[in-house]
């Protein structure tokens, strides 16, 4: 039995490592082949482009990350963009990871704390089985905030993920005003002085 779980482990990271190399393959090709175009613009024009058009670059802070529509846990479709005006903490993690895993029981207390005050939780799973490996896990341990599915990894690749967890907090203007890679303690006050600065900010 445990050599049959070691397997079906080792066959899902493979599977997922795959998965992403080819994600990596079709965006290294896409990159070469545009940088073979010719441009119409600029360098001064280059220099103008406005933070939602980023040329295809991961989001970082101060800019606008892309808007994106993913399904949660029920099947209904979640747009970022619906939630301009407030205050927004968007997590990439996975069940198989173990710092994702640690720090989400923090995650929860805080979604529990700030969750009517202009504050949206949206936790974005990287698991390739989606809804399968991933509504177990949030009943076992019984998170309430949102979960939505990126099992085709689209996201992943899109957002410039190379780790897990990693955490960004989107300002009331739709700004990206923080990245935070790693597991965080999310009680710790330093954490909360972050996110009560970003809800009081106008």
């Amino acid at each position: 039995m445990p050599d049959i779980f070691l397997q079906r482990v080792v066959f899902k990271r493979v599977r997922r490592l795959l998965a992403v190399c080819l994600i990596l393959g079709i965006v290294l090709l896409t990159g070469l082949i545009a940088c073979g175009q010719p441009s119409n613009q600029t360098t001064a024009e280059k220099v103008k482009v406005g933070p939602e058009s980023m040329s295809g670059a991961p989001p970082r802070v101060g800019y606008q990350p892309p808007n994106f529509t993913l399904k949660d846990l029920q099947g209904k479709n979640v747009e970022l963009g619906s939630f301009h005006g407030k205050v927004i903490f968007i997590n990439f993690w996975a069940t198989w990871c173990i710092p994702c895993r640690a720090e989400m029981p923090a995650m929860e207390r805080l979604y529990q704390d700030f969750k009517g005050k202009d504050f949206v939780m949206l936790a974005i799973s990287e698991d390739m089985e989606g809804k399968e490996a991933v509504e177990p896990f949030v009943k076992e341990f019984k998170f309430t905030f949102p979960i939505l599915l990126d099992q085709d990894l689209i996201l992943y690749e899109q957002y410039g993920i190379r780790g897990i967890p990693i955490t960004f907090l989107i300002d009331k203007t739709g700004t990206i005003a923080h990245k935070m890679l790693g597991a965080r303690d999310w009680n710790q006050q330093e954490s909360r002085e972050i996110l009560s600065k970003l809800l009081q900010a106008r």
